[in-house]
């Protein structure tokens, strides 16, 4: 979805403003949600985080997602999405479980979202994990809480992965056999130079670790 400069001002949009003083770790995430929800509710089009995926390609999940791509199995790929989902979204918990033949990634949010980020946020993990797989056979969105008025959009903007509501938790459904298919961009060498550089870029951003200059050393 095209949000920018020349739209707002076309369509008489809110512009986004950055600068409101809340006192929180996550203020740019919180900023985000609260322009989203005002353009949304100016546009009377309450699908924007869906529309918003169509402008979505590789590379988006940025640190984190170019660090899971190289791994050698989809299961590594999840595993370094869960240990570093704070390098693109800073209220993200990620959890991977196993039950049966049913694996679950488990996606929670330290901050309460709108459905307009989460529908975001959540649909470009299962955009992401179909175009590893180069199929969305076999994968279901799960959403905690009720269908939307608008859920019959969610299977056209999400590339026909199955989507269910009231569900225990939001997570990405999958069998448990494709955690250990391997990942079409697998590099070993790749892989753990990025993970290592994800550790201390995490750490550089906290404070306690090298300058960025080392971390590409």
């Amino acid at each position: 979805l095209d949000l920018s400069a020349s739209l707002l001002q076309e369509r008489q949009l809110p512009a986004p403003n950055w600068s409101d003083d809340v006192a929180s770790a996550s203020l740019p995430l919180l900023q985000v949600d609260r322009w989203l929800q005002d353009v949304s509710a100016t546009l009377r089009e309450p699908t924007l985080g869906l529309m918003s995926l169509a402008g979505t390609a590789r590379g988006t999940g940025q640190m984190a997602e170019l660090t899971a791509e190289c791994a050698p199995t989809l299961g590594a790929a999840l595993m370094a999405l869960v240990r570093h989902s704070g390098t693109v979204d800073e209220a993200a918990s990620f959890h991977l479980h196993e039950a049966g033949d049913t694996a679950a990634f488990v996606m929670r949010s330290r901050l309460r979202r709108s459905h307009i980020l989460r529908d975001y946020c959540w649909g470009l993990v299962a955009l992401t994990v179909a175009r590893w797989l180069g199929s969305s056979a076999g994968l279901q969105l799960w959403f905690a809480g009720p269908p939307p008025s608008y859920a019959p959009s969610y299977r056209r903007a999400l590339m026909d992965i199955s989507v269910g509501f009231d569900a225990p938790c939001d997570a990405l459904v999958l069998p448990v056999e494709s955690l250990s298919l391997a990942m079409p961009r697998a590099d070993a060498k790749l892989h753990d130079f990025m993970l290592r550089l994800a550790v201390r870029i995490e750490n550089f951003e906290r404070g306690g670790g090298a300058a960025y200059s080392e971390c590409v050393d």
